[in-house]
C-alpha cells in the first residue's frame, strides 16, 4: 500500500496520479493525498512526489482526451475544494475511468463513489465562487487600485480572476484571498497573475480615496431612507447573503 504525498495545486495532484499510472504499482493499492503525512498507518509506505509541470500538463491533456473538457471542468473544480480526500477522489474517478474505457459521459456514473465525491465537491467550491462573484466588492485606494478581499472556503481566485478581467481590463485591481495568504493582482489592459500576499501588501498600504468614502455614507444612507421596518426579514437576508461573506465586504 502506498501514499502519494503532493503538493496542494491541480499540477502537483497531476503529477501524483501520472507517478501512479506510469510507475511500477499496483494501482488498485495507491492514495493520494495533499499536505503531510498526519498519522501514520500499518504497512502504508509515504511517498513525496514532486510537482512537475510537464507531467501534470501530460495528465491535463490525457484526461481531455478521453473523458472531454467539461469533465475536465469538473475535476478541477474538485481539485480546488478545501476538502482533505480531493486528491485521492480525483485518482480514483481518473483510474475507474480508464479501467472501464469510459468516455466522455464518466461526470455521469454517480454509482462509482469516487464519481459521486468528485461531483459533490466540485459543485461546492463552484457555488462559492459563484457566490463571490455577486459579493465582491471593491474599493477605490489612493494609489489608484481597486481592492477587494475575500475569506474563501475554496480555492476561488482563478475563477474570479477570469470574470473580473473581462469586466474590469482597463483598472488596476488586486483580489485578496487571506484565507490562503495569495492573491491575484490584474494590472490595467495586462494578464493577470496569482501570488502571494506578501507581493502585495506595499500595494494596499495607502488609504481609501474621499470619493470612495463619500460613496460609502451615501450607500448607508440611501438604505435607510428605502427600508420599511415593518418588512424587515433577517432570515430571508441570511438566505439570500450568508453572515460568513459579509465581513469582507465595504
Amino acid at each position: 500500500m502506498y501514499t502519494f504525498l503532493c503538493e496542494d495545486s491541480i499540477s502537483g495532484i497531476f503529477s501524483g496520479i501520472y507517478e501512479a499510472w506510469a510507475g511500477r504499482y499496483n494501482r488498485q493499492e495507491v492514495f493520494l493525498k495533499t499536505g503531510g503525512i498526519g498519522n501514520y498507518e500499518l504497512f502504508m509506505e509515504y511517498k513525496t512526489i514532486d510537482n512537475s509541470l510537464v507531467l501534470g500538463q501530460k495528465v491535463a491533456r490525457s484526461i481531455k482526451t478521453r473523458f472531454g473538457e467539461e469533465t475536465y471542468e469538473w475535476i478541477c473544480y474538485a481539485l480546488w475544494s478545501w476538502q482533505e480526500d480531493k486528491a485521492n477522489a480525483v485518482y480514483q474517478m481518473v483510474r475507474y475511468g480508464i479501467e472501464h474505457k469510459f468516455g466522455f459521459g464518466l461526470k455521469n456514473h454517480l454509482t462509482e463513489p469516487s464519481i459521486q465525491r468528485v461531483m459533490e465537491i466540485g459543485l461546492a467550491a463552484y457555488n462559492e465562487a459563484h457566490h463571490y462573484l455577486g459579493f465582491v466588492r471593491f474599493e477605490q485606494l489612493e494609489s489608484g487600485i481597486l481592492y477587494a478581499k475575500i475569506n474563501a472556503k475554496n480555492y476561488v481566485l482563478e475563477l474570479l480572476a477570469d470574470h473580473f478581467a473581462d469586466r474590469l481590463p482597463a483598472e488596476n485591481w488586486v483580489i485578496h484571498d487571506e484565507s490562503r495568504k495569495k492573491a491575484v493582482i490584474h494590472p490595467s489592459l495586462g494578464e493577470w497573475l496569482v501570488t502571494d500576499e506578501t507581493s502585495v501588501k506595499g500595494l494596499i498600504r495607502s488609504r481609501r480615496t474621499e470619493s470612495d468614502e463619500e460613496y460609502r455614507n451615501m450607500w448607508r444612507r440611501f438604505c435607510e431612507s428605502i427600508s420599511i421596518e415593518a418588512r424587515k426579514n433577517t432570515i430571508l437576508q441570511r438566505q439570500n447573503f450568508p453572515l460568513r461573506f459579509r465581513g469582507d465586504l465595504p
